[in-house]
């Protein structure tokens, strides 16, 4: 693994342009975003010492308003034992606001990811940020989603099965 690459995993802030994989990962409907097409400005200062931090043109939205003007489709990831595995996903590309805070605890926009939303059957909403390639289609980034559960549920039975729940992992 390249050294930049064990440096973005030591933060607790990772920027899923920084890793070289496909990342998605979850996040919650208040977190701000920005549009893709937001520029940094300098402005000058009425007074004082002049601005140390760019400012961004637009105000962030939450991820879940940043949705709501996006058409929502219904796709089936999987076939599972009942039937396919559906439901609904919308998604546009956004900078999620996780740069360096400003003095207004506003953050600077971050690189440009995929920001999706899923509606549940259940009605329960999720909200994700994906590093795929701006091509992938609405089909691959559900997908891509969805994989992640069997990833958790694996790791799960590897922990129940090997004891590993219990493993401390320390040596003498």
């Amino acid at each position: 693994m390249p050294a930049e690459h064990r440096q973005a995993l030591a933060k607790t802030e990772i920027a899923l342009t920084e890793i070289d994989r496909i990342m998605t990962a979850g996040m919650p409907k208040v977190q701000n975003v920005d549009p893709p097409a937001v520029q940094l400005h300098w402005p000058k200062a009425s007074t004082g010492w002049p601005r140390n931090h760019p400012v961004p043109n637009k105000d962030p939205v939450p991820a879940e308003q940043a949705l709501q003007h996006v058409e929502w489709h219904r796709i089936a990831w999987r076939q599972g034992t009942k039937g396919p595995l559906m439901a609904g996903f919308a998604a546009m590309r956004a900078r999620p606001a996780e740069g360096e805070q400003l003095r207004q605890g506003r953050h600077l926009p971050g690189e440009e990811v995929w920001l999706i939303g899923e509606h549940r059957s259940a009605g329960e909403r999720k909200y994700y940020l994906a590093n795929l390639p701006q091509e992938a289609t609405l089909e691959e980034l559900a997908a891509t989603i969805k994989a992640r559960w069997i990833c958790e549920q694996v790791h799960q039975q590897m922990k129940e099965e090997l004891s590993l729940d219990h493993f401390e992992g320390r040596s003498p």
